[in-house]
């Protein structure tokens, strides 16, 4: 990905997103807390593709053109996205499939019901938004470059 390039050029660093010292750990793992199952986001389960593609465009096109108040809100929503867990507990897992799309009018789809959705959405804006997030400090493009959602998603 561009921002696994940008950041190892430019502080030397080598990122391998194959190697994890713990297997299953990060945001893409399925936790079992208290009863309560964390959704593993899985990139195979995005519904809506094309629609969130072009959210993501529109919604980088505001904050490229000076359209938002606060662009530092804006990426910390979008960093929200990327790193939300949606959790529920072992007796609704059966309760959240997914609802049928064919039958929805584009008003009433929840583009953002799933951990899948939001996840997909982050990556593309984050994509677009590559200009200005390259200008982060190295620390906060390392913690990106390493993100798991972001490798698996990109």
């Amino acid at each position: 990905s561009k921002l696994l390039h940008h950041t190892s050029s430019s502080s030397g660093l080598s990122l391998d997103f194959g190697t994890h010292s713990k297997p299953n750990c990060g945001w893409n793992a399925g936790l079992l807390v208290e009863n309560q199952l964390v959704t593993s986001a899985d990139v195979k389960k995005v519904t809506c593709r094309k629609q969130l593609e072009l959210l993501a465009q529109l919604y980088s096109s505001c904050i490229t053109e000076n359209l938002v108040p606060n662009i530092f809100l804006e990426l910390f929503f979008v960093l929200q996205l990327l790193t939300s867990k949606r959790t529920f507990s072992s007796d609704d897992q059966e309760k959240d499939t997914d609802f049928d799309e064919g039958y929805r009018d584009a008003v009433e789809r929840q583009h953002f019901r799933s951990v899948h959705n939001c996840v997909y959405f982050a990556v593309h804006v984050l994509d677009y938004q590559f200009e200005v997030i390259s200008h982060l400090e190295k620390g906060t493009l390392k913690l990106l470059a390493e993100n798991e959602r972001i490798a698996s998603f990109h």
